[in-house]
């Protein structure tokens, strides 16, 4: 006949398996604690991702606006020889003197203004873009010069021909190969149009109106 176990082996087999759920208890508490501090941080960064790149996407949209409508003006330029003389000498152009609004790009508009400068023979674009959601506005401006090529540019020689680089701080660097930027280094390659860029102006700089 086996004995029974006697009240003080009783009560330590109890102590211990409250002792087991303690430790349990404490680690699970643990736990939740780290739990409660990181996941809401991590929730917090990730709103933060989300929103920087929702704002980088529309940052993106506007300058591509802007780029457009550098284009547009540039196509205007090189459409007519009298129209760049117009342009170089102050002559206001009907549509790009801010008195248009372009819609034809999806996600917002834009509008361009011509005017002389800086210097003789020179024509500066003024390019302004707005966002339709958050109503926000970039501007690029481009300083364009009409040039005459060398012979041996126009035969296709490689002398006179440099590496080519844009002005530090540009949103963009022209597309089309007869618009490069000017200034040191000098650069040349073939066409018959020198373009200078500068930075994006303040966005605060104007508002187009609709």
């Amino acid at each position: 006949m086996k004995e029974s176990k006697r009240p003080a082996e009783i009560w330590t087999g109890a102590r211990g398996v409250r002792g087991v759920r303690g430790q349990l208890l404490v680690g699970a508490v643990l736990v939740l604690a780290v739990l409660m501090i990181f996941v809401p941080l991590l929730v917090q960064w990730a709103g933060q991702e989300s929103r920087w790149t929702v704002k980088q996407q529309k940052s993106s949209v506007m300058f591509a606006l802007a780029d457009a409508a550098v284009d547009r003006g540039t196509w205007k330029l090189k459409s007519a020889t009298s129209t760049y003389a117009a342009a170089s000498v102050g002559t206001v152009l009907a549509g790009y003197n801010f008195d248009t609004v372009y819609t034809d790009i999806e996600g917002g508009t834009y509008r361009l203004r011509f005017s002389s400068g800086p210097s003789a023979n020179q024509v500066t674009i003024l390019a302004e873009a707005r966002d339709n959601l958050t109503k926000q506005v970039r501007a690029v401006r481009g300083v364009f010069e009409n040039v005459s090529l060398p012979g041996p540019m126009m035969s296709g020689a490689p002398s006179g021909i440099r590496r080519i680089s844009s002005a530090p701080g540009a949103p963009f660097t022209p597309r089309a190969t007869s618009i490069f930027p000017a200034g040191p280094p000098p650069n040349t390659i073939p066409g018959n149009t020198r373009s200078k860029w500068s930075p994006a102006l303040p966005p605060t700089r104007a508002t187009p109106t609709v």
